[in-house]
């Protein structure tokens, strides 16, 4: 038998607001690093095979993820805490599904929260 623990996360907007907005920085921070390590010549299916890209993506997408969704901005938030603030942790609990197109090529990527 298991025991649900469910945990509240209380905090102001604006705090959350500048909490968020710290988060942002460092996925931002973390992408631009992880960009410069990601060699431009590799093909698309390469690119799939390729970690670096893999993670590039996932800081991009929950980057851009934060804005779209009042939920996910909320989750973002209670997901980095519960990793100890900790932003390697944090995108670890994230994967990618590519979609491809009949050539082969990225058409499509789709964000999974894995916990």
């Amino acid at each position: 038998m298991s025991e649900k623990n469910d945990k509240i996360v209380d905090i102001n907007d604006e705090l959350l607001d500048v909490r968020v907005s710290m988060i942002k920085k460092e996925l931002y921070d973390l992408c631009t690093s992880i960009r410069e390590t990601i060699d431009e010549n590799k093909s698309y299916l390469e690119l799939i095979d390729d970690k670096n890209f893999k993670k590039w993506v996932i800081c991009n997408e929950i980057y851009n993820m934060i804005d779209k969704n009042v939920d996910f901005y909320r989750m973002t938030y209670f997901l980095y805490i519960e990793c100890n603030n900790d932003i390697e942790k944090f995108i670890s609990l994230y994967d990618i599904e590519y979609e491809l197109d009949k050539n082969n090529n990225i058409s499509g990527i789709k964000l999974i929260t894995l916990e």
